[in-house]
């Protein structure tokens, strides 16, 4: 797929101006959100850095095109000398790209984090950290079930924010008012859904083998130790890429399926 770069940046200007401006835009709770989630991850524990691949995947398309859905303005497009395929390619680039660079911006702070120990001076003790605490109880260092979580909630959020992009272009209307949106919502995230539900099963299920609640009988053995050992090698990394390669496959999915359903929509 050959792509007009000089076009892609304006296209996304566009859309980061559209961000910036107007009484709807939410620069402020971006912000906030960021201080907040590395604040508790320097005081409390580098796991709250978790939190923002999931709210980021979860509001960010809303938040993004909050001024065109409130003012209706996404049919000026059709008067553009632009083609559908370059929207979507242009908005999927910039949600993916900002979605990137925060994920990465707060992986980065998260591991300056848990050498400071910053929390020792809130908490009695060095040895209290959930973080630390919870990977004990798995047989794992505190960095492989950091990097297993967050890149889980990495993939979690990926899934959300792409589908959210799909449905958006299939139908804006559905995201005009929250009252609204909650109610489409709760019909059109089936795949997030799944996706979220299966990932939160698993921790728990988990938790509770390897706390002993939950006993794991010879045939489940194998398996269990299987996914432990993958879990613990490399740090968490090579679960990690399991995860991310699936949530990758699922937006490129996301992506054609936009492609196709918006060539094929009336404006």
């Amino acid at each position: 797929m050959k792509l007009n770069w000089s076009l892609m940046r304006d296209l996304m200007r566009v859309d980061l101006l559209t961000l910036k401006g107007g009484k709807n835009n939410n620069r402020s709770i971006f912000t906030l959100m960021l201080v907040f989630f590395w604040a508790t991850g320097f005081f409390i524990s580098p796991i709250a850095g978790v939190y923002i691949p999931c709210l980021l995947g979860a509001i960010f398309v809303v938040t993004l095109f909050s001024n065109e859905i409130k003012y209706h303005s996404g049919q000026i497009w059709a008067l553009l000398p632009v083609s559908r395929k370059d929207i979507v390619n242009a908005r999927f680039l910039l949600c993916i790209g900002i979605f990137c660079m925060v994920c990465a911006a707060t992986y980065l702070v998260m591991l300056l984090a848990m050498p400071l120990r910053l929390w020792s001076l809130l908490m009695d003790g060095d040895d209290v950290e959930i973080l630390t605490m919870t990977a004990e109880k798995f047989g794992m260092s505190p960095m492989g079930l950091f990097n297993t979580a967050y890149f889980a909630a990495c993939a979690f959020g990926l899934v959300c924010m792409t589908g959210t992009l799909r449905r958006y272009f299939r139908d804006p209307n559905a995201f005009d008012g929250q009252i609204q949106f909650t109610q489409k919502l709760k019909k059109a995230r089936k795949a997030e859904n799944f996706f979220g539900i299966l990932i939160i099963g698993a921790i728990v299920v988990w938790a509770l083998i390897a706390c002993g609640i939950i006993p794991v009988g010879p045939a489940w053995s194998m398996t269990i130790a299987f996914l432990m050992q993958l879990t613990q090698a490399a740090d968490g990394f090579i679960m990690a890429a399991v995860m991310l390669t699936m949530s990758v496959m699922h937006s490129v999915y996301s992506y054609v399926c936009t492609v196709i359903e918006y060539e094929a929509k009336e404006l």
